[in-house]
Formats: C-alpha cells, structure tokens, sequence
C-alpha cells in the first residue's frame, strides 16, 4: 500500500502576516526604492539580496520606521500601517537589526535586549526582576550561558558580547 504526502496548505489559502506594497523611496530626486512589494506569511524566513544600491536597506529602514516611504502601503495582519518612526514600528512589534550592530555601552545587556520593549510595573517603572528574568531565558534557549544578564555592556570584552547580537537571537528576543 502507497501512502501519499499531505499536500501541505497552499499560501493562496492564508494571507499574508505582512504586506508591502508600491514602496518607493528618493532622496535628492536619486531613486533608492521604486514600487516595492512584498508578502511574508507566519513561519517564513526572507533573505534580501541585491547589488548595492538595489533598495534593500532602504525597504528595511521604512519598515522599522527610520525613513518614511515617499509612496506605498504596508499591512501587518490585514491592517494599515503608518509607521512614521522607530516608535511606531516598535508598537507593532517590528524591531530590526541592522548590519551596523550597536549597543547602549552604559546599558546592561538585559537593558539593551529588551531596549524601548522592557517590561513595566503597574506604576510604568522597569521591572527589573522581569527583565533579569526574561533575558536569563532568552539566553537558556539559545545556549548562551557565560554572560550575565546585569552586566554593563562596557565591561564585556567583544568576543562576550559578539556571542548574543546573533540576528536570530535578537529576533526571537523581540517576537
């Protein structure tokens, strides 16, 4: 007896988490993103590749809110996005890292995981025991375990504080 495969369900059955579409950014009358579009469903990994000065910074930085788009539309869970800086994509949950890695040095590392996202109080101050706490786990999951969560990042030596600014790391620590 044969048994087929499940055909798994197909992407025009779901709809996309995440829609761009007709982005398109110019600086100085210098096309840095024209008519963009893109979809990304729940569970999906996307690369971004292209020679330089194809628009692939450009299309990031509108998304997580630190240049505004001259044209387009972008959708997360079906509804409109206006993000006209990092604080708003940070409201809806989108963070990014980018290429040019940076840290607050007089920040702890839990401080800087969890940078602008920290947990609150019921009083709106930094539970500090919440944020020792959930990046103690981050780290747990992800093998990191030579790294205090209170330490100050200027008091780690580089090859310490390389380990956890993985993208992957950072990104399941803001999901």
């Amino acid at each position: 007896m044969t048994t087929q495969p499940a055909i798994p369900q197909t992407q025009s059955a779901i709809q996309p988490d995440l829609v761009l579409r007709g982005l398109s950014k110019a600086y100085d009358g210098a096309v840095a993103l024209e008519n963009a579009d893109l979809d990304c469903y729940r569970g999906e990994i996307h690369a971004l590749l292209g020679e330089n000065g194809a628009g692939k910074s450009t299309l990031l930085k509108i998304l997580s809110g630190a240049v505004v788009a001259d044209s387009g539309t972008m959708t997360l869970r079906g509804v409109p996005l206006k993000i006209k800086n990092p604080i708003d994509a940070i409201k809806q949950g989108i963070g990014m890292v980018y290429q040019e890695f940076s840290l607050i040095p007089d920040l702890s590392v839990a401080a800087n995981v969890f940078f602008r996202i920290e947990p609150r109080t019921a009083i709106s101050t930094i539970n500090a025991a919440a944020l020792r706490t959930q990046t103690q786990a981050l780290f747990e999951r992800y093998g990191i375990h030579r790294i205090n969560p209170d330490s100050i990042i200027h008091d780690l030596r580089w090859r310490s504080a390389s380990k956890w600014r993985s993208p992957r790391f950072w990104h399941a620590s803001r999901a």
